[in-house]
């Protein structure tokens, strides 16, 4: 990332290392990663998705803000399932992204 900040795909993997951080529970440093990733590309559903998770993680009084902005773009998440099956199938950080979701103010319907 260093040696390319002019690279297109950076949001990408600013996105990766918001997964690596956040999967050791290195939840500033993920904020910080999803962060620099929606300052290249504002408006990309999954990342403010993340956003709201790891907010909700560091119970920040934006968490509730950060998840409406995100349902927005999201009205058929409705349930858990919903979650892992749409945006993290066979991700063993669903469930940590799920329940940032659910501290940020998120009530999935059973």
């Amino acid at each position: 990332m260093e040696l390319s900040p002019a690279d297109p795909d950076l949001s990408v993997f600013l996105g990766l290392l918001y997964f690596a951080c956040l999967g050791q529970g290195k939840y500033y440093e993920a904020l910080k990663a999803i962060d620099k990733a929606l300052q290249r590309d504002p408006d990309v559903g999954h990342h403010l998705g993340f956003r709201a998770a790891v907010l909700g993680h560091l119970q920040r009084p934006e968490a509730k803000a950060a998840l409406e902005r995100y349902f927005t773009l999201r009205p058929n998440l409705k349930t858990r399932d919903d979650y892992r099956r749409i945006f993290v199938p066979n991700s063993a950080l669903a469930d940590p992204i799920i329940e940032g979701l659910v501290k940020a103010g998120w009530e999935p319907e059973e």
